[in-house]
């Protein structure tokens, strides 16, 4: 039995050891990046010039967590000013994803590419979401 033990103790601390070094806490959000917005804001987050904003450290993804769960949700039809710069163009709504994958995206934006802010709670992104009013649409 002991000549069991010791081998199996020695592999499940090496698939600790293992686990430990990829462990990525933003990696939902990073997938759901990945699929729902990365094809307008570009895998690296850097946007396209004036029609799309580059989100990497960006101002306006670290002040207004309810406003930004409202434009995934609800996309925009008009210019945004962001980090003082005017954007034109529209951004398409993302009105398939839920609470939670919202919440995902928003923490992952707000910790990649330089960016550092609190996490976003999902009952604060729940919240903000009943109160979203369309606009422009």
């Amino acid at each position: 039995m002991s000549q069991f033990l010791l081998p199996s103790i020695f592999a499940l601390a090496a698939l600790c050891g293992l686990t430990a070094c990829t462990y990525e806490p933003y990696e939902q959000g990073h997938q759901l990046y990945v699929r729902h917005c990365s094809s307008c804001h570009m895998e690296d987050g850097t946007g396209l010039e004036q029609l799309i904003p580059s989100l990497r450290q960006n101002r306006f993804l670290l002040q207004s967590e309810a406003e930004l769960a409202c434009l995934i949700r609800l996309g925009a039809k008009d210019s945004l000013q962001i980090n003082g710069k005017w954007l034109y163009g529209d951004m398409p709504p993302n009105d398939k994803l839920n609470a939670t994958e919202i919440t995902n995206i928003l923490n992952y934006l707000r910790h990649a590419w330089g960016n550092e802010a609190s996490v976003i709670k999902a009952q604060e992104v729940e919240q903000a979401l009943e109160n979203c009013l369309p606009k422009g649409r």
